[in-house]
């Protein structure tokens, strides 16, 4: 972590650091240890985490995290369940008490706050949430839940498209690396197409939400986030989980480097064409405040 930090360090030194990824960042022992060295180069370090499990809570703060994140998905236990599967609220409302009691003996000033993921079915507690933080004194950040990750939402775009057209979409193309993603990622996942129903905005949505915006053959995306695994290696992009889709070592390679293994490759042109880059990262918020939510009685009754 340290080399990465000091390459970080001598390619931009005004990075944000983001000390989690698709985990839960206090399931690493050294947490704090982290921290400080992010800190010790200067750059700003963000955390985010579900509270379910907390450890050497006031090393972390001492170590000067900028913004500390909780993230929650109701109030009660049978709607916070749902979406934070495994999850205990009681747990994470103790945790967040404890959270707020050490700010105050340590004299913690950075920011603390509660991101509350909006979806169709938990949107009657969030009052309560809004409650509990202002007791807490955290800042509260309302988000909009989207599926986010890159590889099933796609995959259930592409069924979705195939289902509604009456014919196979177009296969995945065959990258520069010669792998065909048409046989390596799953079939799309009835679950998840499922589960794209509690959203207020479902990724088809996105596609007409965005079609004023004009298909690149380049994502800025992913030149803004690197996303760097803990074995050092460089997810394709921060929406990615397959291990497959790694550019490489992030110490053996240089920007342009990765920018040229991320041109043409087959999963990227998918996402491009969904628009789910702009999908992601919510381009007009006040457009999603307006939308009407999408249902679709053939996903509720007929594929689930």
């Amino acid at each position: 972590m340290q080399k990465v930090l000091d390459k970080i360090q001598s390619e931009n030194p005004q990075a944000i650091v983001c000390s989690y990824a698709n985990s839960e960042p206090f399931l690493h022992p050294r947490l704090s240890h982290c921290i400080s060295e992010i800190k010790k180069r200067g750059f700003r370090c963000e955390l985010s985490s579900n509270l379910n499990y907390i450890d050497n809570l006031d090393g972390v703060l001492e170590s000067g995290p900028d913004q500390f994140i909780v993230s929650l998905s109701g109030f009660t236990q049978e709607v916070y369940e749902k979406q934070h599967v495994g999850g205990d609220i009681e747990k994470v409302k103790a945790n967040c008490r404890l959270l707020a009691e050490a700010r105050d003996r340590l004299g913690f000033k950075n920011v603390i706050a509660i991101s509350y993921h909006k979806y169709q079915d938990n949107l009657h507690e969030f009052p309560l949430i809004k409650q509990f933080a202002e007791e807490l004194g955290f800042y509260l950040i309302e988000t909009w839940a989207r599926a986010i990750t890159i590889e099933p939402t796609i995959r259930a775009l592409r069924f979705l498209e195939s289902y509604r057209d009456g014919k196979p979409v177009k296969p995945f193309e065959t990258g520069p690396d010669g792998k065909d993603w048409n046989k390596l990622l799953p079939p799309a996942d009835p679950v998840f197409i499922k589960n794209m129903q509690k959203l207020k905005v479902h990724p088809e949505q996105g596609v007409e939400l965005y079609k004023r915006w004009p298909v690149s053959p380049v994502c800025l995306i992913s030149e803004v986030f690197t996303y760097i695994r803990h074995d050092g290696r460089v997810q394709l992009c921060p929406w990615t989980d397959d291990m497959r889709l790694t550019l490489g070592n992030y110490l053996e390679m240089t920007n342009e480097q990765m920018a040229a293994a991320r041109f043409g490759n087959p999963v990227c042109k998918e996402c491009l064409k969904y628009r789910l880059n702009n999908y992601f990262h919510i381009a007009d918020m006040e457009s999603w405040n307006t939308v009407t939510p999408k249902e679709d009685p053939f996903l509720c009754n007929a594929c689930i």
